[in-house]
């Protein structure tokens, strides 16, 4: 491709932006109430604690200095992903919503005893949730 003009600049750069993005895959609701109570949460140590035994896959090494010394780029890969989990956790905002329609049953008491009911949503139902 030849670069003759910011366009052709821009739309190369699409490019690349583009092709490392993917939609994440939808996941049947079963599926996340179960695992929702199995995560463990995140974990700035155990982030960091990944990247840096990865980063062994594009040759970088990791464990102490030949001095002796402790890693100062492993130490900040662990203030990195503190950051990172603090940010998240403090900012992230995650909002539900239930569409009109979704089927729903109830059950309930009256005077004369229980009541169970079968119906759908009419409107939008909206909750929030935290990030842990």
């Amino acid at each position: 491709m030849e670069f003759n003009n910011i366009l052709d600049i821009t739309s190369y750069l699409n490019g690349i932006v583009d092709s490392g993005s993917a939609k994440a895959q939808d996941i049947p609701s079963p599926l996340i109430l179960i695992g929702a109570e199995n995560k463990k949460g995140l974990s700035a140590r155990e982030m960091a604690k990944e990247v840096i035994i990865r980063s062994q896959e594009a040759g970088i090494p990791i464990g102490n200095l030949p001095s002796g010394e402790e890693s100062i780029s492993e130490k900040m890969e662990f203030i990195r992903m503190q950051v990172i989990v603090k940010h998240l956790i403090e900012n992230a905002k995650i909002t539900v919503v239930v569409p009109p329609g979704t089927p729903v049953a109830t059950t309930g008491t009256s005077p004369v005893g229980p009541v169970v009911t079968q119906g759908a949503t009419t409107s939008l139902a909206i909750g929030k949730g935290i990030l842990q």
